[in-house]
Protein backbone atom coordinates (compact mmCIF):
# COMPACT_ATOMS: atom_id res chain seq x y z
CA UNK A 1 0.00 0.00 0.00
CA UNK A 2 2.98 2.23 1.12
CA UNK A 3 4.20 1.76 -2.45
CA UNK A 4 0.69 2.53 -4.24
CA UNK A 5 0.82 5.85 -2.38
CA UNK A 6 4.40 6.43 -3.50
CA UNK A 7 3.47 6.04 -7.26
CA UNK A 8 0.46 8.27 -7.09
CA UNK A 9 1.95 11.39 -5.05
CA UNK A 10 5.20 10.85 -7.87
CA UNK A 11 1.92 10.35 -11.36
CA UNK A 12 0.99 13.94 -9.53
CA UNK A 13 4.19 15.47 -8.84
CA UNK A 14 4.74 14.85 -12.89
CA UNK A 15 1.29 16.08 -14.12
CA UNK A 16 1.68 19.42 -12.08
CA UNK A 17 5.13 19.67 -13.52
CA UNK A 18 3.77 19.38 -16.62
CA UNK A 19 1.17 21.89 -16.76
CA UNK A 20 3.80 24.42 -14.91
CA UNK A 21 6.07 23.92 -18.05
CA UNK A 22 3.15 24.11 -20.37
CA UNK A 23 1.75 27.33 -18.57
CA UNK A 24 4.16 30.00 -20.47
CA UNK A 25 1.97 32.50 -19.32
CA UNK A 26 2.28 31.66 -16.01
CA UNK A 27 -1.53 32.63 -15.17
CA UNK A 28 -2.34 29.26 -13.44
CA UNK A 29 -4.13 28.27 -16.53
CA UNK A 30 -3.36 26.17 -20.05
CA UNK A 31 -5.27 27.46 -23.25
CA UNK A 32 -5.71 25.20 -26.55
CA UNK A 33 -2.59 27.01 -27.73
CA UNK A 34 -0.08 26.76 -24.62
CA UNK A 35 -1.35 22.96 -24.62
CA UNK A 36 -0.82 21.97 -28.19
CA UNK A 37 2.39 23.95 -28.15
CA UNK A 38 3.87 22.21 -25.64
CA UNK A 39 2.56 18.71 -27.09
CA UNK A 40 4.86 19.50 -30.21
CA UNK A 41 7.95 18.60 -27.93
CA UNK A 42 8.39 15.06 -28.58
CA UNK A 43 9.90 14.62 -24.82
CA UNK A 44 6.79 16.08 -23.86
CA UNK A 45 4.54 13.32 -25.85
CA UNK A 46 7.16 10.28 -24.55
CA UNK A 47 6.09 12.33 -21.17
CA UNK A 48 2.68 11.87 -21.47
CA UNK A 49 3.15 8.27 -23.11
CA UNK A 50 5.15 7.21 -19.75
CA UNK A 51 1.85 8.66 -18.05
CA UNK A 52 -0.40 6.20 -19.61
CA UNK A 53 -2.21 9.38 -21.48
CA UNK A 54 -2.96 9.38 -24.80
CA UNK A 55 -1.99 12.27 -27.17
CA UNK A 56 -2.89 11.36 -30.57
CA UNK A 57 -6.19 13.91 -30.37
CA UNK A 58 -4.61 16.79 -28.42
CA UNK A 59 -7.98 18.36 -29.33
CA UNK A 60 -10.44 15.93 -28.20
CA UNK A 61 -8.01 15.37 -24.55
CA UNK A 62 -7.98 19.21 -24.29
CA UNK A 63 -11.92 19.11 -24.09
CA UNK A 64 -12.16 16.04 -21.89
CA UNK A 65 -9.74 17.89 -19.35
CA UNK A 66 -11.37 21.37 -19.75
CA UNK A 67 -14.39 20.54 -17.30
CA UNK A 68 -16.15 23.59 -17.12
CA UNK A 69 -15.80 24.47 -21.24
CA UNK A 70 -14.13 27.48 -20.25
CA UNK A 71 -11.02 27.00 -23.07
CA UNK A 72 -8.67 26.72 -20.35
CA UNK A 73 -7.34 24.24 -17.73
CA UNK A 74 -7.01 25.22 -14.34
CA UNK A 75 -4.10 22.89 -12.86
CA UNK A 76 -7.32 20.97 -10.66
CA UNK A 77 -8.66 19.85 -14.15
CA UNK A 78 -5.47 19.37 -15.40
CA UNK A 79 -4.65 16.75 -12.47
CA UNK A 80 -8.43 15.45 -11.86
CA UNK A 81 -8.56 14.77 -15.69
CA UNK A 82 -5.28 13.29 -16.34
CA UNK A 83 -5.73 10.74 -13.53
CA UNK A 84 -9.50 10.05 -15.05
CA UNK A 85 -8.47 9.52 -18.14
CA UNK A 86 -5.23 7.85 -17.51
CA UNK A 87 -4.91 4.25 -19.70
CA UNK A 88 -7.42 2.52 -21.24
CA UNK A 89 -11.15 2.61 -21.02
CA UNK A 90 -12.35 -0.47 -19.32
CA UNK A 91 -15.44 -2.24 -20.68
CA UNK A 92 -17.30 -0.66 -17.05
CA UNK A 93 -16.71 2.48 -18.77
CA UNK A 94 -17.62 1.97 -21.87
CA UNK A 95 -21.06 0.34 -20.82
CA UNK A 96 -21.38 3.07 -18.11
CA UNK A 97 -21.57 5.73 -20.52
CA UNK A 98 -23.57 3.78 -23.26
CA UNK A 99 -25.86 2.99 -20.32
CA UNK A 100 -25.87 7.18 -20.24
CA UNK A 101 -26.58 7.76 -23.60
CA UNK A 102 -29.30 5.23 -23.79
CA UNK A 103 -31.08 6.79 -21.28
CA UNK A 104 -30.87 10.03 -22.06
CA UNK A 105 -32.14 9.19 -25.63
CA UNK A 106 -34.78 7.70 -24.15
CA UNK A 107 -35.55 11.37 -21.91
CA UNK A 108 -35.17 12.81 -25.27
CA UNK A 109 -37.35 10.27 -27.56
CA UNK A 110 -40.09 10.66 -24.70
CA UNK A 111 -39.97 14.70 -24.61
CA UNK A 112 -40.15 14.71 -28.63
CA UNK A 113 -43.35 12.54 -28.49
CA UNK A 114 -44.82 14.80 -26.11
CA UNK A 115 -44.95 17.63 -28.78
CA UNK A 116 -45.92 15.02 -31.77
CA UNK A 117 -48.52 16.09 -34.05
CA UNK A 118 -48.18 20.45 -32.61
CA UNK A 119 -47.66 22.88 -35.36
CA UNK A 120 -44.17 23.03 -35.90
CA UNK A 121 -42.91 19.84 -34.70
CA UNK A 122 -41.89 17.25 -36.74
CA UNK A 123 -44.02 14.06 -36.41
CA UNK A 124 -42.42 10.99 -34.52
CA UNK A 125 -42.07 8.02 -36.95
CA UNK A 126 -42.99 4.64 -36.12
CA UNK A 127 -41.04 1.57 -35.00
CA UNK A 128 -38.40 3.74 -32.52
CA UNK A 129 -38.04 6.15 -35.07
CA UNK A 130 -37.07 9.32 -33.98
CA UNK A 131 -35.58 11.68 -36.28
CA UNK A 132 -34.03 9.45 -38.62
CA UNK A 133 -32.79 7.83 -35.23
CA UNK A 134 -33.45 4.01 -34.20
CA UNK A 135 -33.49 3.24 -30.68
CA UNK A 136 -32.44 0.49 -28.85
CA UNK A 137 -35.51 -0.68 -27.90
CA UNK A 138 -36.58 -0.83 -31.73
CA UNK A 139 -33.94 -2.66 -32.42
CA UNK A 140 -34.73 -5.33 -29.68
CA UNK A 141 -38.00 -5.41 -30.93
CA UNK A 142 -36.48 -6.51 -35.09
CA UNK A 143 -34.46 -9.41 -33.56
Amino acid sequence: AKYAVGQVESYLHRIRGFFKQADVDQTGTLSWEEFRNHLQDRKVQAYFQALDLDVSQAHVLFSLLDADDSGAVTVEEFVDGCVRLRGQAKSIDVNRVMYMCERAFARMSDFMESFAGQPGFPPVGTHGLIGGMQTTASYEEEA
